[in-house]
């Protein structure tokens, strides 16, 4: 059994490049089919965003003792975005127009999921600490679409403020898409795991 002691500890750390800060990340959003257009500074007004979540679905099974689950699908939560809203509003004009392609809001017809569906792209960057700065991290979430824009309070106490706009997205899947991973990183362990 190995004893704790700091220096091993920081040792380990600094072997890893340090600890991942979460502040240095891009969020690219592709424009679907019929949307007119997604300003180029959309991804610089992410204030944040996670990485998503992915968990195996199970079934339980009963035989002869305790119950076991075993899995048998993939499944994936929503992802959920917020933005910095500018005086134009343009941001809450953008998602409020994708989702009228969604719905329309006058008939209420369903628009052709093809015309509305993109690809969000979040990549995490490494803080230079230790480490080649660069890419550490990406994922893809694919046919995603803003399934809720949240609401944007106003308020006489708000005073100086920045309003935010949450915008909640569903997506069919996400796929690891690291690349470029820096030369003084570990490769990912679970690479070692195929074949």
């Amino acid at each position: 059994m190995a004893l704790f002691d700091t220096t091993s500890l920081k040792t380990a750390i600094s072997k890893h490049g340090g600890f991942a800060r979460g502040n240095k990340y891009t969020v690219t959003i592709s424009k679907p089919k019929k949307l007119s257009i997604i300003p180029e500074d959309l991804q610089l007004m992410c204030e944040t965003v996670s990485l998503p979540t992915r968990s195996a679905a199970t079934n339980e099974l009963s035989m002869y003792g305790p119950v076991q689950s075993f899995p048998y699908r993939f499944t994936f939560t929503e992802a959920s975005l917020s933005f910095y809203v500018t005086e134009d509003f343009e941001i809450k004009k953008v998602f409020d127009a994708w989702q009228e392609i969604i719905i329309d809001p006058v008939s209420g017809d369903l628009g052709y999921f093809d015309d509305y569906k993109c690809s969000i792209i979040i990549k995490k960057y490494s803080s230079g600490e230790g480490v080649s700065i660069g890419e550490d991290y990406s994922v893809k979430l694919i046919d995603a679409w803003p399934s809720i824009i949240g609401e944007i309070a106003l308020g006489h106490s708000l005073g100086g403020d920045v309003l935010r706009l949450p915008v909640t997205f569903q997506f069919r899947k996400w796929e690891e898409g690291t690349s470029g991973t820096p030369a003084t990183r570990s490769p990912n362990p679970a690479d070692r795991m195929t074949g």
